[in-house]
């Protein structure tokens, strides 16, 4: 048998590689209503959480408290100068200064030239 043909039956013959990961959290939205309205006050003993089967702890985030990142896009180009960069420029800042605290802002200038 030629050796090409064993190196090449081997190579077939190896199991594909395995990946491994971990997750230490997964986040489920979930939206609660009774009569079309939504239900507030939940907490994490209204949950039940399985996960294969097997029930995981659950914890309920409220709204007010999931980090969130906030991206503003720029037109950072020679089109905006003078009076449209300080209108830009205020804008972004009152944006910025109306997020609630916790709010990571981003962003990004996009300029052509």
């Amino acid at each position: 048998m030629s050796p090409v043909i064993v190196l090449l039956a081997a190579a077939l013959a190896q199991a594909p590689p395995v990946f491994r990961a971990d997750v230490e959290a997964v986040y489920v939205d979930v939206y609660v209503t009774r009569r079309g309205a939504p239900v507030s006050g939940l907490v994490d003993r209204d949950f039940v959480v399985k996960d294969d089967g097997v029930v995981q702890a659950a914890r309920v985030v409220e709204r007010e408290e999931a980090p969130l990142t906030a991206v503003l896009m720029l037109d950072c180009s020679s089109s905006v100068a003078g009076a449209k960069l300080e209108f830009l420029q205020a804008a972004a800042g009152t944006f910025v200064r109306g997020l609630h605290p916790g709010t990571r802002p981003r962003w990004w200038c996009s300029s052509p030239e």
